[in-house]
């Protein structure tokens, strides 16, 4: 469901497709998690919860007996199809990104044969096997997650700015202005109590990544300011990857 928002020119007719992917897929996983739920505190009991590593290994083995390793297996296909969901998803906004100038040309390149944006996927999973070597996941996740709700936030932000600054865009779709206003208070919420309740160095990180963000689009976007040296990169990267502009 979120990484089908993220691959619009990819979808045959997306004002109708997305909106409907998301309101079938949403329920039916929230249905999902909260039936899981109920099984596990009808078999289970809350101390053999809180002490146990793995709740779902747990119930498996209290329930499927010899079959009880079809819990991790199942784990293990979920989490795998999660992670390319994300990977094709996020490899898109790069490509899509440098389109529009926001990131390296380099970037907005496709294999010469396969078509694929060889580039973006390559640099999206150097930058992922990075942060699983330097950092820990538990870190990682609320690192991610502040982070991310931020710019929830900020996108809610500034659709709400759009439905006031730009009212006779053409639309596709829109969306009840309830909906933005309530995650954007959702997104006000998850990026200040964890600062509140568990103050860490990893949240001024998170801002930092921000505050330079804005310096090198307002450099090299906004001021369009293109060091020479990369005409030798995107050649560079054009050898090394096959990779040729899409048109």
């Amino acid at each position: 469901r979120s990484a089908v928002t993220t691959v619009t020119e990819e979808i045959k007719r997306p004002e109708v497709n997305i909106p409907r992917s998301i309101v079938i897929s949403v329920p039916i996983v929230t249905i999902l998690y909260v039936f899981m739920n109920i099984a596990y505190m009808t078999v289970l009991s809350i101390p053999e919860m809180i002490s146990s590593p793995a709740v779902a290994v747990a119930f498996g083995e209290r329930v499927l007996g010899p079959f009880a390793f079809l819990i991790p297996v199942g784990v293990a296909l979920s989490t795998f199809g999660c992670a390319l969901s994300i990977q094709f998803g996020v490899t898109r906004l790069c490509y899509v990104a440098s389109q529009d100038g926001n990131m390296l040309r380099s970037m907005s390149f496709v294999h010469v044969r396969r078509l694929t944006p060889a580039p973006a996927v390559i640099t999206q999973g150097i930058i992922t096997f990075i942060f699983i070597v330097i950092g820990n996941i538990v870190a990682l996740i609320e690192f991610a997650s502040f982070f991310i709700w931020i710019f929830y936030g900020t996108a809610m932000i500034s659709l709400l700015i759009l439905r006031k600054t730009k009212k006779d865009i053409p639309r596709p779709y829109s969306v009840p202005i309830w909906i933005p206003i309530f995650i954007t208070l959702v997104a006000i919420f998850l990026t200040i109590v964890p600062v509140v309740t568990e103050p860490s160095i990893k949240y001024l990180f998170s801002i930092g990544f921000i505050v330079l963000g804005t310096f090198v689009y307002y450099w090299f976007v906004f001021r369009s300011r293109r060091p020479k040296i990369m005409n030798k990169v995107t050649y560079f990267i054009q050898v090394l990857l096959e990779a040729v502009p899409p048109h």
